[in-house]
């Protein structure tokens, strides 16, 4: 009888841990800590433990988990992960080119892949009825399958183009059949994702800031762009990725007493988009920048702080502006100077249509 209790308290007590950690994992502050891993696998090369971790954690929650709903922040975060360092195309000694280190990532990719199996089968039911968006998805991923077919470099590109077309299947239709399937939406923080857009947001305010401290960018008060870039990407990268994130800011400032937090961080991730001086990132973040100002003052529910940490922001820019106006036009220069220049883009979209025209139907395969 004594040995039943036992059984029964430890039990008892296993349950109440794994409860308190899919609780926690349900939080924005689980998406916090996750985000500032993730940058500081990009800042200190740490890209393997990092790795490891998001493999523990994903056995964890498709073993233990409520859902997969704490696995919804590794879609943004892992891309940003990479550091300068271990970028194989500016290092030939990164870890992603050592034959054991990749063995050890595709030894965790298993276990990642695994852990996700056991998790469908187990709960196959949630993840093979019917979803609003996977009929189109399907319909997306066979126009990519297709796409090339009749051309005159399809036959030799089918490989290639077949293997392009599948991974881009997966880009788009894994994460969305995984996410509805795998997670009780009725359950979960309606601000959750809103939470994963904020944190990835950040993480790449770090980076950009990471950048410049690493790569050198300002050389004699001129910030050169061709120095930005990162283990994942360069500066049109970085300053897409941040101007799309800052809607999430404004949304939670919106929805918060203390919104006007959301507003400052807001406004700093479009200054963020500024300093990546990629000029289609710039032209498009402040389209975003305007919208969602002008949304959040509409919408706030402390609007008054919110318009006080706005006029605040905005009034610091004006006055950084006028005091410091000659060394931000040394500071912007190289940008500056470009213009209107297309960068080559001109040539680049000639020669699209000139492939469109070649094969209009189902276009000229991804390899042409």
């Amino acid at each position: 009888m004594t040995t039943q209790s036992n059984s029964d308290l430890q039990t008892q007590s296993s349950r109440s841990v794994i409860n308190k950690i899919n609780d926690f994992l349900a939080t924005p502050h689980y998406v916090a800590l996750l985000a500032v891993l993730t940058a500081a696998s990009n800042l200190f090369a740490l890209e393997l433990p990092y790795y490891t971790l998001i493999a523990a954690l994903c056995l964890y929650v498709c073993i233990f988990g409520r859902d997969l709903l704490p696995l919804a922040p590794y879609f943004a975060f892992c891309y940003m992960s990479p550091s300068i360092g271990n970028n194989p195309g500016q290092n030939q000694d990164s870890i992603f080119s050592a034959p054991g280190t990749r063995v050890y990532i595709l030894c965790l990719g298993a276990i990642l892949a695994l852990s996700v199996l056991y998790r469908i089968i187990r709960c196959r039911k949630q993840f093979f009825r019917k979803n609003a968006l996977f009929s189109g998805m399907v319909v997306l991923g066979c126009a990519y399958l297709i796409g090339g077919l009749g051309s005159a470099a399809f036959p030799n590109m089918l490989a290639k183009n077949t293997l392009f077309a599948l991974m881009q299947c997966g880009a788009v239709i894994l994460p969305y059949w995984l996410l509805c399937g795998g997670v009780d939406w009725k359950t979960a923080r309606r601000d959750y994702l809103a939470w994963i857009g904020f944190s990835a947001g950040g993480i790449l305010l770090f980076e950009i800031l990471g950048i410049y401290l690493q790569n050198n960018v300002i050389i004699d008060g001129t910030i050169y762009r061709d120095y930005i870039y990162t283990g994942w990407g360069i500066h049109n990268n970085l300053g897409g990725m941040l101007a799309m994130m800052i809607p999430f800011a404004f949304f939670l400032a919106t929805k918060y007493h203390k919104g006007w937090i959301g507003t400052v961080v807001g406004s700093a991730f479009y200054i963020g988009v500024l300093l990546t001086c990629s000029r289609s990132s710039i032209l498009v973040g402040s389209i975003i920048y305007l919208v969602c100002i002008t949304l959040m003052l509409h919408y706030a529910r402390n609007r008054r702080h919110n318009t006080i940490a706005l006029i605040t922001v905005i009034g610091t820019i004006i006055l950084a502006l006028v005091l410091f106006h000659k060394q931000l036009l040394v500071l912007f220069s190289d940008l500056l100077d470009m213009g209107m220049d297309p960068s080559s883009r001109d040539t680049i979209y000639m020669e699209g249509l000139e492939s469109f025209v070649q094969a209009p139907l189902f276009g000229n395969s991804f390899y042409s």
